[in-house]
């Protein structure tokens, strides 16, 4: 308390002062001046003026703190038993005294009276046995199941099981494991919950004393061997501590001192230079008396004008300290030290202003009341009461919409749950596939779902709808078919691949894509054919490797996905050359965050017999490897459908994503003018990686070729998925590209995709069958979606079945030939 520091200063002062004189009495009396006003000149035991008066007994020094009579206005001086000021009057009988805790009503509700073993109330009840006392965690009965018990380091219950260690305490919040919000974690020197942050540079520790800024400003930090605050001074050497008595050096402070020439304490001024020795009358000081320091007047010319000039603090009068029950009432800062009555820490021991939030009762009011800005429980100072001990962390208490723990958040709002499975972010796609097997033939006309290719899909927000198909077919020479996809009713332009004009039956492979944002609702997604010439047959008797497939990925747009979407459906035709944007095939992003995106291309186009023209993707100014599909050989104008698809992870930022042509022979037209069912369709679908996505890609670009025989992997073409998650199934989202020829009329290949080593889902071979005519390429795309359970899995294209020999990246076009395999992985369940 203040009062106490205030005897303590006052005797620090009589002592110097004393000291002072009787060096100076040492030195003999005409080492000072005639007169009875200077405090060696009052406590001499000579009458210097010669008025009959000696020291104390003279007028003049009754200025002096050593010439005052005794006080009774302290804690320490109200229970002493002694009259100190002389007034008959004794400790609490004094009226000086009565504002002190020490003489108020007696009263058994505080944490002091209720653990001091005193009935201090005279109610016949002592400490926690009185009702007073109720609330207190030092009262409560001696268990192990309060958060102020299990962080004691005691076993208060006497099982042999301390804190965190006791059943009983495994319920709260620090005693879980990956926490970091106990005394013992915070002082581990590790980040116990993986938020990046470690012991008090986690918020999580803070509500610790350790972990608040240190100050070095109170007399025990002042004092106790520390750099409390890390400015690299400590105790009595930091200004923040040279306020207190026991700070003041001794060194130049005496009249022996003050005069021997040297820099005793080493503030690099000397004797009367140094301000210390300014109350001396040999240092020519003349703001020192009782008159010089209440005159209004900067006397000795230091720029402090009396009391606040550190020559007048020894007079009662300048006494100006913040710890009588008048000066912790009076609405001003009496000490200077920024705190002004009951928030001074040296008025806190007078009952008007015992205004805590410390008891059970404050804490429960619905009132702040020691005016901090935290209310009850919401205060640190309440947080060892079992009512306050609520939390909000578990699954349960973090989704029953409650503020559990009152701290002004709710459920995953709140960063204790954070951890919660419930509360990480999921993209929570949803995905519909379907695959058909049996033999379906159609005649050109009207168009018509293709067998087995229709979805119902249920959206119970707004959506980025991918649509993916693939169809393997055979007709007569000349015979060609358009499939297009109709969703809800909303065709797109017709998609043709015809078959070429060679002289038998020939097959091919058709690959669609489109990409529609949906508001929630029930849709129908379907493929159709049926506009074109002849007939059309899929998975013909001769063999089961052809098949058709039709799937729906569904990604809720408030993950933050974002689409872009262009088709073209002008007429436009390109010399082969140096590459440029095909028309309107040019796409624009603005991404906000880091995302995976899945960019792919669709177009129809002819060519003279043996022209030919490759396509590629062009990022940000970037080309990757050319990929071509050129013409056959045939014995005219021959038509082809080209599918390209690429994975790109992008940063924050704007972004272009184009589709080039260019490289290759002769001349090459996209929508000739004979029909409307040709186009061409870009799209790039961004996914912020925020969502928990996950991407897996690769590109070859060896010289291989394969002999028909049974299925092995393609060089490069198998992905090793081995971060996925743990803890949640998973969607993949699985597409391969691939350039490849035959020697020779009739030759041919089947491809296929195999997840971990099976054919899932009924994977069937899905071949690309080379015409039967001679040396020609082409294109294969395919697709599939799979369901995954938490693990670890591998994803590969195979090549095998078939007739003959083929090859990739051979032959003078190596430079423009090439194969993809790519994964994206979302955290979602399956419809």
């Amino acid at each position: 308390m203040r009062t106490v520091r205030t005897i303590r200063r006052a005797s620090w002062i009589f002592l110097a002062v004393a000291l002072a004189a009787w060096l100076v009495a040492g030195c003999g009396s005409d080492s000072v001046s005639a007169g009875e006003t200077t405090a060696a000149a009052c406590q001499d035991r000579e009458d210097n003026d010669n008025d009959g008066d000696i020291d104390c007994n003279d007028s003049d020094c009754l200025g002096y703190v050593f010439c005052a009579a005794g006080l009774e206005n302290s804690p320490g001086l109200c229970r002493d038993g002694t009259d100190n000021d002389g007034d008959d009057d004794t400790d609490c009988d004094d009226t000086d005294c009565q504002d002190f805790v020490v003489c108020a009503s007696p009263t058994e509700d505080n944490s002091v009276a209720c653990q001091d073993g005193a009935d201090n109330d005279d109610d016949g009840r002592t400490d926690c046995e009185d009702d007073g006392c109720e609330g207190f965690v030092f009262c409560t009965p001696e268990t192990e199941d309060t958060a102020s018990a299990c962080q004691d380091s005691e076993d208060n219950d006497g099982d042999g099981q301390t804190d965190c260690d006791d059943t009983d305490c495994q319920g709260f919040v620090f005693c879980a494991s990956g926490m970091e919000n106990t005394a013992g974690v915070c002082n581990d020197r590790q980040d116990n919950d993986g938020d990046n942050l470690t012991d008090c540079a986690d918020p999580d520790c803070q509500v610790f004393d350790f972990c608040a800024p240190a100050e070095e400003k109170d007399a025990a930090s002042c004092q106790d061997g520390r750099d409390n605050d890390h400015d690299g001074q400590t105790d009595c050497n930091d200004t923040d501590c040279q306020g207190y008595v026991f700070c003041f050096t001794t060194d130049e402070t005496t009249a022996f001192t003050c005069q021997d020439g040297q820099d005793n304490d080493g503030d690099s001024l000397t004797d009367c230079e140094d301000t210390d020795c300014q109350g001396f009358v040999f240092c020519s000081n003349t703001e020192v008396t009782s008159s010089a320091c209440q005159d209004g007047t900067d006397n000795d010319g230091d720029g402090f004008t009396d009391c606040l000039d550190t020559d007048c603090q020894g007079f009662v009068f300048c006494l100006s300290e913040e710890s009588t029950s008048a000066a912790c009432q009076d609405g001003t800062d009496n000490d200077n030290d920024g705190l002004t009555d009951c928030l001074d820490t040296d008025c806190q021991g007078f009952v008007f202003c015992l205004s805590e939030e410390t008891t059970s009762s404050t804490c429960q009011d619905g009132v702040d009341n020691d005016s901090d800005g935290q209310t009850d429980c919401l205060d640190t100072d309440c947080q060892g009461f079992v009512f306050c001990a609520a939390q909000e962390s578990g699954a349960a208490a973090c989704q029953d919409g409650l503020d559990n723990d009152a701290d002004g958040d709710t459920d995953c709002d709140d960063p204790d749950c954070i951890a919660e499975y419930a509360c990480r972010p999921h993209t929570k796609v949803k995905a519909w596939y379907k695959e058909g097997v049996v033999t379906a033939c159609k005649d050109a006309g009207e168009f018509e779902t293709i067998p087995d290719m229709l979805l119902a899909i249920d959206l119970d927000t707004d959506h980025v709808v991918l649509t993916d198909f693939d169809i393997n077919w055979v007709g007569a020479s000349g015979h060609w078919m358009a499939a297009r996809l109709n969703v809800d009713g909303d065709v797109d332009t017709k998609w043709t691949h015809t078959q070429p004009q060679g002289s038998t039956n020939e097959d091919d492979h058709v690959h669609l894509h489109r990409v529609d944002v949906l508001p929630a609702g029930t849709y129908q997604v379907s493929a159709e054919w049926g506009q074109g010439s002849g007939t059309m047959c899929n998975n013909p008797g001769s063999g089961g490797y052809w098949g058709r497939r039709i799937g729906v990925l569904a990604i809720p747009v408030w993950t933050g996905v974002q689409s872009g979407y262009v088709t073209g459906l002008t007429n436009e035709c390109k010399s082969a050359g140096t590459y440029s944007t095909i028309p309107d095939m040019s796409i624009a992003l603005d991404l906000a965050e880091p995302c995976e995106v899945l960019i792919q291309l669709d177009m129809n186009y002819v060519g003279c017999d043996g022209c030919w023209m490759a396509t590629r993707f062009n990022v940000d100014g970037t080309a990757d490897i050319q990929a071509t599909h050129s013409q056959p050989i045939g014995g005219g104008d021959e038509e082809d459908h080209v599918q390209l698809f690429k994975i790109v992870s992008m940063d924050a930022g704007q972004h272009t994503v184009a589709a080039e042509w260019g490289q290759g022979s002769g001349i090459m037209c996209n929508n000739p003018e004979d029909g409307d069912h040709w186009t061409r369709r870009l799209s790039a679908v961004a996914i912020p990686v925020s969502s928990g996505v996950q991407s897996y890609y690769i590109e070859g670009a060896s010289d291989i070729s394969r002999s028909a025989g049974s299925y092995v992997t393609i060089p490069d073409m198998s992905l090793e998925m081995t971060d996925l998650p743990m803890i949640e199934p998973m969607i993949l989202l699985t597409h391969f590209n691939m350039n490849f020829a035959g020697n020779a009329n009739g030759d041919w290949i089947a491809a296929r995709l195999v997840l971990d080593g099976t054919i899932t889902r009924a994977d069937r071979k899905w071949t690309h069958a080379q015409p039967s005519h001679g040396s020609e390429d082409d294109i294969l795309h395919l697709f599939r979606l799979d369901y995954v359970v938490p693990g670890y899995y591998q994803m590969r294209a195979e090549w095998g079945d078939g007739g003959g020999s083929v090859y990739n990246l051979s032959g003078d076009s190596r430079y423009i030939w090439t194969r993809r395999l790519g994964v994206l992985a979302f955290p979602a369940g399956l419809e």
